[in-house]
C-alpha cells in the first residue's frame, strides 16, 4: 500500500512540474514586445495675422503617427473655414523646430467648402519640430517658409 501511495504522489509531483512547461509556463525568454505606434495631436488655431486678413474662424488639427518600420510620420491634417483658392495662392504645411529650422510637410488647396482632410508624410519628428504652421503661399514663393501664417499650433 505504501508503495502505491508513493507512486501516486510521485505522479502528481511530476505532473505538477511537467504540465506548466508543456503549456509555455516554463518559458525562459520573455515574449516579443508589440511596438506601440506613437500618436501626436496638434490643434491649430488662427494666428493674429490670419485673423487680420479674414481667417478668424479658421481651425485645424493634425494627428501624426510614426511608422515604426520606416521611422517617417504619417500626418492626417483636417482644416476648416479656409478660403477657397484655385490654383493660387495655395496653403502649405510647415514644421518649425525650437531653433527655427523648417521642414515642409506639403502643399494643399481646399474646395469651396473651405474644409478638407488629407494625409501627408514627413520625416520631421514632431518632438524636434514642435510647432506646425499653415501658410498662405503666393505664386512667387521660392520654396522657403514664407507667406502669411494662417494657422499655428503645438502638440498637446
Amino acid at each position: 500500500r505504501l508503495s502505491a501511495v508513493v507512486a501516486v504522489a510521485a505522479a502528481i509531483i511530476t505532473a505538477a512540474i511537467l504540465v506548466p512547461f508543456s503549456l509555455g509556463g516554463g518559458r525562459t525568454t520573455p515574449p516579443q514586445a508589440i511596438p506601440v505606434q506613437e500618436k501626436v495631436v496638434i490643434p491649430l488655431s488662427a494666428t493674429t495675422a490670419g485673423e487680420a486678413i479674414g481667417f478668424g474662424a479658421a481651425t485645424g488639427r493634425a494627428i501624426a503617427r510614426q511608422d515604426t518600420a520606416s521611422g517617417s510620420w504619417e500626418i492626417t491634417l483636417t482644416v476648416a473655414h479656409l478660403k477657397h483658392h484655385d490654383p493660387a495662392p495655395w496653403y502649405e504645411c510647415w514644421y518649425v523646430s525650437r531653433t527655427g529650422q523648417v521642414a515642409s510637410a506639403g502643399t494643399f488647396l481646399v474646395g469651396p467648402s473651405g474644409s478638407r482632410t488629407f494625409s501627408m508624410t514627413s520625416a520631421a519628428d514632431p518632438h524636434d519640430f514642435s510647432k506646425m504652421e499653415i501658410t498662405l503661399q503666393s505664386p512667387t514663393s521660392n520654396g522657403a517658409l514664407g507667406g502669411t501664417v494662417i494657422l499655428s499650433g503645438r502638440p498637446l
